[in-house]
């Protein structure tokens, strides 16, 4: 893609969430700005499903974009704003900081802050140990057994992403994390937000609001980040005791990037048209979904995120990975990259697969510890 004109690199570096080497973005992102943009096309995104609703007829065609989305907006937050907040490095002042964490988890109704900040600490320190609660998650409640050949676990995987009894437990986990675990000014703001919802649907909004709002935030959501989890990491520690630990956790995480290699130059005739159609046909309506879905935000560059988890720079993460990736940094020749969420997916499951079928991948969960990976994934 680096043979295609200037003009639409930076298009394709949101689209791929990988920039090449001496672009520059349009503009550098803040934090701040980050947040605000996030909020404000959630909201867009939530009236665009409610109005078509509303209107009814051939406008009805627009809901799945308004919820693809959504789910989006609603990922980003978690996995963006709410979770950078977990570091405190959403905004500089701590109070604004937690303060605003509370409201966005409170608006897309995962847990608190401080209950997502508890839970989010093994993600970094125990990733794909036998202490890791998600590894133990996706082997004892998702099914992924070691041993299993690649096939069987991607029968698993759909048999879970489309499950009652998964998305039950997740919703249960997120209400239970609201009403019952919160703190009890957390638990009445909870409260006035579904008075609030109430008195919307009272006012003969209820369809609109189901459709547009509730839908998109829970299962379809939960779809999303089901599929984003199993290719966060490869989730299963290769080397440990026998190579640097920095190392080890490097080799967990790659950056995780949508997109394909641009027809080559060489065609010519109806091959090139046929070849740059196919292209671009994958590009807006395979490559980008699942970037807008699956990875949006900063999730691409995850493992540049490990690497500096308390950096405030988190909104350019995909220019700020490049720059470290080109560096003399000790953390740049442990960069690796996997191009598409099918790939990485697999990625687990061959690592899953190689390992014998009795090989200890920890103690069984705990009740808070499966809530625990439920609100967090």
């Amino acid at each position: 893609m680096r043979r295609l004109p200037d003009w639409i690199q930076r298009l394709l570096t949101a689209l791929t969430g990988k920039a090449p080497p001496g672009l520059e973005p349009w503009f550098r992102w803040t934090p701040a700005g980050r947040m605000v943009f996030t909020l404000a096309s959630y909201l867009a995104a939530i009236a665009l499903g409610a109005w078509a609703v509303r209107s009814g007829g051939w406008t009805w065609l627009l809901l799945p974009l308004a919820w693809l989305l959504v789910v989006s907006n609603t990922r980003i937050i978690q996995t963006g704003i709410v979770h950078h907040a977990s570091h405190g490095t959403l905004l500089l002042a701590k109070f604004w900081n937690d303060l605003l964490g509370e409201f966005f988890s409170l608006l897309i109704w995962i847990q608190p802050l401080e209950l997502y900040r508890r839970d989010h600490g093994p993600h970094h320190w125990e990733t794909g140990s036998k202490n890791d609660p998600d590894l133990r998650f996706i082997v004892q409640v998702a099914g992924m057994r070691p041993g299993l050949t690649v096939p069987e676990y991607w029968r698993q995987f759909w048999r879970t992403l489309f499950s009652p009894r998964f998305h039950g437990m997740y919703l249960w986990a997120r209400l239970r994390a609201n009403f019952v675990e919160a703190s009890g000014p957390r638990r009445v703001a909870a409260f006035v937000w579904v008075g609030a919802l109430a008195a919307i649907a009272a006012a003969g909004f209820g369809v609109e609001l189901f459709f547009a709002y509730l839908l998109p935030i829970t299962v379809l959501t939960q779809m999303s980040a089901w599929a984003g989890l199993l290719g966060l990491h490869q989730w299963v520690r290769e080397g440990d005791g026998e190579r640097p630990a920095k190392e080890v956790l490097a080799g967990l995480t790659s950056g995780r990037f949508l997109g394909e290699a641009a027809p080559l130059p060489t065609l010519t005739g109806a091959a090139a048209v046929r070849a740059w159609a196919g292209w671009t046909t994958r590009m807006l309506f395979l490559h980008l979904p699942a970037r807008v879905a699956i990875v949006p935000g900063d999730l691409p560059s995850h493992d540049w995120h490990h690497f500096h988890p308390k950096t405030r720079d988190w909104a350019n993460a995909a220019y700020a990975r490049r720059d470290e990736l080109a560096s003399t940094a000790p953390n740049a020749r442990l960069y690796t990259e996997l191009w598409g969420v099918k790939t990485a997916i697999n990625g687990t499951f061959e690592r899953f697969s190689k390992l014998p079928t009795n090989a200890d991948l920890g103690e069984p969960l705990t009740y808070r510890e499966r809530q625990s990976v439920l609100l967090a994934m």
